[in-house]
């Protein structure tokens, strides 16, 4: 597309958008939103021309935050040292698997599922929000930049957007609207959950019974004749929270304000590329592991039979009890085997389909495999399915961008931010760069990660800053 446009003034009405990723995302959003709260223009910091936020999983955490600080009419300063202690507190995870396993901490939410992902919300809101909701910042909306924390309807195949704005922002999405006064209810640590719900580690969190105060709240009550949807992470769809700021762009030129957004910052902590694991040399399996089930099966029937006569011919208690053990381990074995196999055979047929299980009935052939055949093939296939994941962001990724670049209203208002732009090149914050691409995608910071020569949290900052100011600078002479 070619558009002639009467571009507005760089910097002026700025878009930042914050990718996925974890802590790496939050931390890495953290150490860029420093080097614009700190870059001055015309007298005027870079952070102050905010105009819209849009956010993504582990950099929802950053937004949020950062919305609830200037809600309660904190300075940036606040919002830095917020995230940077609860960071580095790193509590998340071993907290939230105490509440999970505590009664007492769901009392106070009767509509919540008791599960994991509710409990990293209980702990976003002990640690962070202290029961602040959405309406909290749209009663603060004037010291407030619109604000779009994204999540993913899996039941719609949509964006789910908690938006905060003038009240002419969707809240939800058009096939499933959520009014102001429904949204008000909304705790930000469930949104910020929400958002940070990735497949495979968590369950998904139910709209409304995860968000709702009550069966008769507002909230609820809107729901009434829908069916309940499942929010998972953001991500799914769109990993840099970029559809979001396209859509508040278009709603500006709506109202007659064409082109709005003056620069769109995307600040993108996904790592360069795929990687590929090193070919590791073959590792002789554990002793155990050279038998296949069947074989365990025999061994349990024979010593079961030998048991048995042992008990038949012997009367000594010191042949007897050991005996006796010995027997009701093996018939325990055979019996946990038989219906743990069936229950197993029975869930696969209500996943695959009731109609055609046929290929069930060879399932009794792996019973005749080696177990170190069958733990290799598992982990094979457990490893292929964690990288599809990696494989359909990147694929949604590169859509995006191309969308983006290839069109000629947006090119020349894009600074990109991505965590790899520095890697490799020589400049005083190498070694934190280095550092910080290889950072997984976590809510947790590992033992090595926390060591004081090394320490990650600060080396994701200090990458986030950097790289910030380098491509602010090349904006600057390009």
């Amino acid at each position: 597309m070619r558009y002639q446009l009467d571009m507005p003034d760089q910097f002026s009405n700025i878009a930042l958008s914050f990718s996925g990723g974890g802590y790496r995302a939050a931390a890495f959003h953290l150490g860029c939103m420093k080097c614009l709260h700190d870059e001055i223009r015309n007298g005027e910091s870079l952070l102050s021309r905010l105009a819209m936020l849009s956010s993504i999983s582990g950099g929802t955490i950053t937004a949020v935050l950062y919305a609830h600080t200037l809600a309660r009419g904190g300075s940036f300063q606040d919002f830095h040292e917020r995230m940077y202690v609860f960071l580095k507190q790193d509590l998340l995870l071993s907290c939230a698997m105490k509440k999970l396993n505590d009664a007492d901490s769901w009392k106070a939410y009767p509509m919540k599922q008791r599960n994991l992902i509710n409990s990293f919300a209980l702990v976003y809101d002990e640690m962070l929000f202290n029961k602040a909701t959405l309406g909290d910042l749209f009663d603060a909306r004037e010291r407030l930049p619109e604000f779009a924390f994204n999540a993913t309807d899996v039941d719609h195949s949509a964006i789910f957007r908690f938006a905060v704005s003038s009240g002419r922002a969707l809240i939800g999405h058009r096939r499933s609207k959520v009014t102001q006064e429904a949204a008000r209810e909304i705790r930000l640590a469930d949104i910020v959950a929400a958002s940070s719900c990735f497949p495979g580690g968590f369950e998904p969190m139910m709209m409304p019974g995860d968000f709702a105060c009550s069966e008769d709240s507002p909230l609820s009550k809107l729901w009434t004749d829908r069916h309940p949807v499942r929010l998972m992470d953001g991500g799914i769809l769109d990993n840099q929270g970029i559809e979001s700021v396209k859509l508040f762009e278009r709603r500006m030129s709506n109202e007659g304000v064409n082109p709005y957004i003056g620069t769109f910052i995307i600040s993108d902590a996904s790592r360069k590329g795929i990687e590929v694991p090193e070919t590791e040399v073959p590792v002789k399996p554990p002793f155990l592991l050279q038998w296949s089930l069947r074989h365990y099966q025999m061994i349990s029937c024979v010593l079961a039979v030998l048991s048995a006569v042992v008990l038949s011919l012997f009367e000594s208690k010191w042949i007897i009890i050991p005996a006796a053990m010995v027997l009701t381990v093996c018939l325990l074995w055979l019996a946990a085997g038989y219906v743990l196999a069936r229950q197993f055979i029975t869930a696969i047929k209500g996943i695959v389909s009731e109609e055609s299980p046929d290929f069930l009935k060879d399932f009794g052939a792996l019973q005749k495999v080696p177990l170190k055949y069958v733990v290799r093939e598992l982990a094979s296939r457990l490893s292929s399915i964690g990288r599809l994941g990696d494989v359909f962001l990147s694929r949604i990724r590169d859509m995006n961008y191309k969308s983006l670049f290839g069109d000629s209203y947006w090119r020349e208002r894009v600074i990109t931010n991505y965590i790899y732009d520095l890697l490799g090149k020589s400049s005083d914050s190498g070694q934190s760069v280095e550092l910080a691409n290889k950072m997984e995608t976590t809510l947790w910071f590992s033992p090595e990660q926390k060591q004081p020569d090394r320490l990650m949290l600060d080396a994701l900052i200090e990458a986030g800053r950097v790289t910030m100011k380098h491509n602010l600078e090349s904006k600057k002479t390009g």
